[in-house]
C-alpha cells in the first residue's frame, strides 16, 4: 500500500477527532430528545398519549384551538417523529462506528512512518545537507 499523502493524514485526524466527539453528542442529543418528550408528556399528555385525549375531550378540558392542532398533526406524528430522529442518531452512530473500525484497518495497513533520522543542519549555518553539527568541537574553543 502506498504511503499517505499529509492531506490524507490531516483528514483521517481530523475524522477521527469527530468520530471521537459523536457519542457524547448523541447521547446529548438523546437526553434533550427525551427532555422534549417529558415535557410533552407533563404539559400537553394528549399529544402523546390518545387516552389522555379521549378523556380531555370527556371532560371538556382540551381547547378547541389545541383540538385543531390535534387533528392537524396527530398523536402518531408526535411518536414517529421522535422515533426518526432516535433513528437518524442511530443510524449516523452506526455509520461513525464503521468509520471508525475501517480507519483502525487502514493504520495497520499503512507502512509504520519513516524514522526520525540525524537532525538537519538549520539553512544558513555553513554545513552541507545531511552532514550533523559536531557539539563536542564546539566546547574546545
Amino acid at each position: 500500500m502506498l504511503p499517505l499523502s499529509p492531506e490524507q493524514v490531516a483528514y483521517i485526524e481530523r475524522r477521527r477527532r469527530q468520530i471521537a466527539y459523536w457519542p457524547w453528542l448523541a447521547t446529548l442529543l438523546v437526553l434533550v430528545l427525551a427532555g422534549i418528550y417529558v415535557w410533552l408528556w407533563v404539559k400537553f399528555p394528549w399529544f402523546l398519549d390518545p387516552q389522555s385525549l379521549l378523556q380531555g375531550l370527556r371532560n371538556g378540558s382540551i381547547d378547541t384551538n389545541e383540538l385543531a392542532t390535534l387533528a392537524a398533526l396527530g398523536n402518531l406524528a408526535f411518536t414517529g417523529g421522535g422515533l426518526l430522529i432516535l433513528v437518524i442518531i442511530l443510524v449516523t452512530s452506526v455509520a461513525l462506528w464503521n468509520e471508525h473500525r475501517l480507519i483502525r484497518c487502514l493504520d495497520q495497513l499503512s507502512p509504520p512512518p519513516p524514522p526520525d533520522g540525524p537532525a538537519m543542519p538549520e539553512a544558513g549555518s555553513g554545513l552541507p545537507p545531511g552532514s550533523v553539527p559536531d557539539t563536542a568541537d564546539s566546547d574546545r574553543g
